[in-house]
């Protein structure tokens, strides 16, 4: 299921589901259904995922919206825009967090950055080749077998979460800008404080890489900037072989 919450200036925020070009707003059906948050909690408390507990629903009955319309909208639009897929009514309850290396693509490009540093010390490896390596050894434990913590850094609350169309700020003290698409995971902590992971999104942020190229334990202070996630968030990718691709747009 391809899910995406957006705002109607004369109804307020809504949930919407992806039927091919159309958005079936679920908020017409339970006007309770105003965050992907609330949904997710109507269903955990019922033991279904939201796929399952909207299967039990008339969301056919829902109220009919182009999809390309809200794509083509920015925040402030007067027919609605898209809002990020996933957020909490309570910003400081939003928690934006990131993982370090996490494809060989990232390890080479910060081992090169290091490389000199290195080479003066002369130290066989890099700390990012040490940190990756660590991952590929106990990164995906087997049932029962302690693994190898992620690189985990936190990025900010809800206050940076930007949605589809909007913009992304960046800030005058920052050095460089530099743009990260990003497969993002998307989580709730349930009833019983436990993490569960209910779908994935595309994400955008900037990076000041210049301010990591000083010293790479800046890598998490680099990204505190505003980020982005969505447009959607789809509940049907499995965790354990997740692709993207991302391309060159025109200005």
């Amino acid at each position: 299921m391809r899910l995406i919450q957006f705002y109607l200036p004369e109804k307020g925020r809504r949930v919407g589901c992806v039927n091919g070009e159309n958005i079936v707003d679920l908020t017409s059906i339970d006007e309770n259904w105003t965050l992907t948050h609330h949904l997710f909690f109507e269903a955990r408390r019922k033991r279904k995922t939201i796929s399952a507990y909207l299967d039990d629903r008339p969301i056919k009955d829902g109220d009919i919206l182009s999809y390309n319309r809200l794509l083509e909208a920015r925040p402030g639009d007067p027919c609605g825009w898209i809002l990020p897929p996933l957020d909490h009514p309570d910003l400081a309850h939003c928690l934006i967090s990131g993982t370090g290396l996490t494809h060989l693509g990232s390890m080479a490009q910060r081992a090169q950055m290091h490389a000199t540093a290195n080479e003066e010390s002369k130290v066989s490896k890099t700390d990012s080749q040490k940190m990756f390596e660590m991952g590929l050894e106990g990164g995906k434990p087997q049932p029962g077998v302690r693994g190898v913590q992620p690189e985990w850094f936190y990025r900010g609350s809800g206050a940076i979460l930007r949605g589809h169309n909007d913009f992304l700020d960046i800030p005058d003290f920052t050095e460089d800008g530099g743009e990260e698409p990003e497969i993002v995971g998307c989580y709730v902590v349930d009833d019983d404080g436990v993490p569960c992971r209910i779908g994935f999104a595309v994400g955008n942020e900037w990076s000041d890489h210049r301010m990591e190229r000083v010293n790479y334990l800046w890598l998490a202070p680099s990204k505190l900037r505003v980020c982005s996630v969505g447009p959607e968030l789809n509940t049907h990718i499995r965790f354990k072989d997740i692709r993207g691709t991302c391309r060159k747009g025109q200005s």
